[in-house]
Order: C-alpha cells, then structure tokens, then sequence
C-alpha cells in the first residue's frame, strides 16, 4: 500500500502526463499536488520515494525525467521542447527587454506550455503583465503596439514564436480569482522575465496564497529570480519613465478613457468574449483572454487517470 507522499507524487506525475510531460525530481518538489500535509517534504524524501516507485514498478524514469510506464517517449520529447524553448527565448528576449520602455509596466510573467518548458516549435509564448493601476487600458495598448511593430504579437495565423497578450493585471489587484487545481499550476510556475520600477515578482505570489490549498508551494520563497530574468537596463527604463511623466496629467487620464471605450467595445464585439467555458475578463483591474480554456478536458483526464490508479483527489 502507497503511503500518502508516495500517492502524492505519483498523483503529481499523472498530472503532467495529461499535459504530456515528464517531470523532473525537482518539478515534482515544487509542485506536489494531492498532498494534504502542511508539512513540505525534503527533497531527499522525493528522491527516496521516487526510487521506491520505480523500483516497484510503479513509475519509469530516464535522462532525469519520471513517467508512467509505458510513457517513454516523453522523455526524449521533452529534451526536444526544451531546445524549441531556448531557440524562442533567443527570439523573443530582444522584445521582452524593450517592453522596459512602455510606461505603466511593472512585472512581465512567461506562463503557459512556455513557462513549464513543454513548448513545441510551433507554439506561442503567453506571458502575464503586472501594470500600473488606473492605466491598465492605456498600458495594454501601447505593450500590443510595440509587440506589433517588432513583429512579436501574436495575431491571426501568426502564432510560432509569438508573444501572446491574454493576460494583464494592475499591480493593486494581484489576486487571481480563477481558484482551481489547474490554475494553480499555471500561476504557481510562472517566470519572472521583467520586474521594473521596483516591483517584485514574489509579490504575485503572496497575493495568491490560495495556490497552496492545490499543490504544496511556497509563497513565501524571498528569491524569484529565474534563468529567464532579464537584467534592468537603466536606459530603457528612463525612457519608460520619462513617458509615464508626461502620461501622468490630464492628458493621460484623458487618453485612458479613450481607450477603455475603444477596446472595451472591440471586447464586447468579440464573439469569443462569450464562450461559456473560457475565462474572459475586461475591467479596470484585469484584462484576461482565455476563451477556449482546456481546464476541463485535463481535470476530467487527470482524475479519470487518478481513479484508475485507486488514488483519491483530496484537492
């Protein structure tokens, strides 16, 4: 019989096969789900139980990697997506960096398949920008021109290597009310790629403790930096800063109402803005495009797959 950390991790590894991954030790670490525990267990105890697992024949492992049995390909393919993930990152870096310009930005997140290092070579890159409250409007607008003339954004067919703008929040409403299994996931693995005008990332993730209630995640963690972090350039930032001054009047009040109405009504016109299983959100402290959210199809192939192992979801 599976003790609950054993089942814990497995559970874990069956939720990334369903997104069709293999994670590493240190994935399952920071993310175990199905762990009612306040304890966080050492990274020794998963190294331990993930021998025990294998050695049971439970679990298959390779290059790193744990997988279901059967599953071995995944891990060859993840070698592969995390090449794609690099030769992106080199792509689209030189955009993200000059993002430092745009006033009102204050922290750039990659998320998605981008951020969980799952990407495919055709994929996108989604991200999740932090601007500055009551310019959030005016912030969207010019983050999406500048991406645009770079030929960054994401747009019709102009998906590979594309920066995808569905996701921006004021750094006065951090909170995420999306509270499930699967968002937890997303925004627990979210990489800082900018952090400006002294935001900082971790105070996302304070804003959400309710990741913890899903996967075993510290919050409090004083580090965010990540590989993907880039280095403030204090150029660019001045010329950001400058442009958030002369914004800062009546002008830019102005200018912000005018471009609420504007995109507020393109939102609406938008028939995807009314998919009943999407998450679409337009108001003065979020702006989310998710229309075709693919969260019921994963929690309705991970817990058939958690019931076929006889492992029950205690969250």
């Amino acid at each position: 019989m599976l003790s609950d950390l054993q089942k814990a991790i497995l559970s874990t590894i069956v939720y990334y096969d369903v997104l069709d991954m293999a994670p590493t030790f240190q994935e399952i670490y920071s993310n175990l789900l199905n762990w009612s525990n306040d304890a966080k267990p050492s990274l020794g105890e998963i190294l331990t139980n993930l021998d025990y697992l294998k050695k049971e024949g439970i679990i298959d492992q390779n290059l790193g990697f744990n997988f279901l049995p059967g599953r071995d390909n995944l891990s060859s393919e993840r070698i592969d997506r995390l090449n794609f993930l690099d030769q992106k990152w080199k792509k689209a870096k030189w955009g993200f960096k000059l993002l430092a310009t745009i006033p009102y930005v204050r922290i750039v997140f990659a998320s998605g398949s981008f951020a969980l290092g799952n990407t495919d070579k055709d994929s996108d890159i989604d991200v999740l920008i932090v601007l500055k409250k009551g310019r959030i409007w005016t912030g969207r607008f010019l983050v999406t021109l500048l991406l645009h003339i770079l030929r960054l954004r994401r747009h019709g067919k102009k998906i590979k290597d594309r920066i995808c703008l569905n996701h921006f929040i004021t750094d006065e409403s951090m909170k995420i009310p999306f509270e499930s299994l699967y968002n937890a996931h997303v925004y627990a693995n979210l990489v800082p790629v900018l952090a400006l005008h002294g935001a900082k990332p971790e105070d996302f993730f304070r804003a959400n403790e309710w990741i913890k209630k899903y996967i075993n995640f510290d919050t409090n963690a004083e580090n965010f930096i990540s590989s993907r972090t880039i280095k403030s350039n204090r150029l660019l930032i001045a010329k950001g800063s400058v442009r958030e001054i002369i914004l800062n009047t009546y002008l830019g009040d102005l200018i912000e109402k005018i471009l609420k109405q504007v995109q507020e009504k393109r939102i609406l016109n938008n028939p995807l803005s009314h998919e009943p299983k999407g998450h679409v959100v337009a108001n003065d402290n979020m702006l989310a495009f998710h229309p075709d959210s693919p969260e019921d199809k994963i929690m309705q192939k991970y817990r058939l797959k958690l019931a076929e192992l006889g492992i029950s979801q205690v969250n």
